[in-house]
């Protein structure tokens, strides 16, 4: 009986500590270490056939945020035999790039040799817009794949019109990019899209232009803006 009441006095004082750190522990949450961490300009893009992610460091290197459609995760660097891995904090999301080419994980679900398409030291752009793929006076099959980043206030419900002309100025061709992830707010924002074009048979010029413009829901045309991009249609080559 003596060695019942101890064990219960045992279990109770175990419980009573618990909580009391439960109690008085410091949390820090995913969105306190994004209002901390100050990250670098440049923002590498990475696909994997209909996926888009976005990587950007940390000025020291030691952090990395990862984004992933409306999803952000916030890594950080590991070494390993390979070099450096940055994985979040409960090990369920991973990012580790060689060469080009990364290797990413998200909840068990694995996305291997992913294709770096952006890096915004390349990029054709404004002080609103960065346009990395396709580049200038560069060849553009059918459909035209669109890729880059802008900031939030270029969109408009997330997303903003795009149009494809000829040598002309005839359009050819009207969509959308959309943002992939949270446009709210003043910073670039990664954006995708997919704009297919259609040629008259007896068009001369293989030569046209995409023209990327804000969604200005004002109507205002001092509120307009626009940047434009020369490519070459692949169909007339």
């Amino acid at each position: 009986m003596k060695n019942a009441v101890v064990l219960v006095l045992g279990l109770l004082v175990i419980l009573v500590a618990y909580f009391y750190w439960s109690g008085t522990r410091t949390v820090v949450t995913e969105e306190s270490v994004i209002d901390t961490i100050q990250y670098r300009e440049d923002v590498y893009q990475f696909t994997h056939q209909n996926d888009i992610f976005s990587i950007q460091y940390s000025e020291n290197a030691d952090a990395a945020r990862l984004v992933h459609n409306d999803d952000t995760y916030i890594l950080n660097r590991s070494m390993t035999a390979s070099g450096a891995r940055y994985e979040s904090e409960d090990g369920t999301v991973s990012f580790w790039e060689h060469q080009d080419t990364a290797n990413i994980t998200i909840q068990g679900v694995e996305y291997t040799d992913c294709v770096l398409v952006v890096d915004t030291k390349d990029a054709t752009s404004t002080e609103q817009i960065m346009v990395d793929v396709p580049q200038e006076d560069g060849v553009v099959a059918n459909p035209i794949q669109l890729y880059g980043s802008a900031r939030g206030y270029w969109f408009f419900e997330g997303t903003a019109p795009v149009t494809v002309v000829d040598w002309d100025g005839l359009i050819i061709g009207e969509g959308y990019i959309t943002a992939e992830g949270d446009w709210m707010t003043e910073e670039f924002v990664p954006f995708s899209g997919s704009i297919g074009y259609t040629f008259a048979t007896d068009t001369p010029s293989s030569n046209g232009a995409i023209i990327f413009r804000n969604d200005n829901p004002s109507g205002l045309p001092e509120n307009d803006a626009s940047f434009e991009i020369p490519v070459v249609f692949e169909k007339l080559k």
